[in-house]
């Protein structure tokens, strides 16, 4: 279970000044009978922030996938190793109608967190079927999105959003 709290927007910066280096994710179905298994990952991990930064205000159930993008922000003053590679996982919806998917970083186009580094991560998120509406958002459904593995508070993120579309 994701927890989902409101999104904030957070400010950018990057070695060059150029703004943080972007990377698109993969997105596969959640597949509960062969779910992908989270990598083993390091202490330093409990040292990565990551923010919902772009997320639409009305999502359309049933309707097109929708763009999220994400800002993981290295904290320490050190490079974080990908090795091994982190698995993510998404989902929004409610007990009876969920929209759940996972994937990999993009590891190899990354290579690491530089010290301090924020990075982007751009996915499209299919929605629910049907209009859900969620118990931690004032006003209505909520996408949340992490890293999978040892659990760090720091690597979830969530956003909320209202929802078109049937019930």
């Amino acid at each position: 279970m994701l927890l989902v709290l409101p999104a904030s927007v957070a400010g950018c910066n990057d070695d060059d000044g150029g703004g943080p280096r972007a990377f698109d994710l993969d997105v596969l179905p959640y597949d509960p009978d062969s779910p992908l298994e989270p990598a083993d990952l390091s202490d330093e991990w409990g040292h990565v922030e990551v923010e919902i930064i772009e997320a639409p205000d009305v999502v359309t159930a049933g309707g097109d996938d929708f763009p999220v993008v994400m800002e993981m922000h290295n904290t320490l003053d050190e490079a974080i190793s990908l090795e091994p590679c982190p698995i993510w996982e998404a989902g929004m919806g409610e007990s009876s109608e969920v929209s759940s998917v996972e994937g990999v970083l993009p590891c190899d186009e990354i290579e690491s967190l530089r010290p301090g580094e924020r990075i982007r991560l751009r996915m499209e998120m299919p929605p629910t079927e049907r209009a859900v509406s969620s118990q931690t958002c004032a006003i209505g459904a909520g996408l949340g999105w992490r890293v999978k593995g040892e659990f760090f508070q720091e690597t979830q993120a969530s956003v909320c959003f209202t929802m078109n579309g049937p019930q």
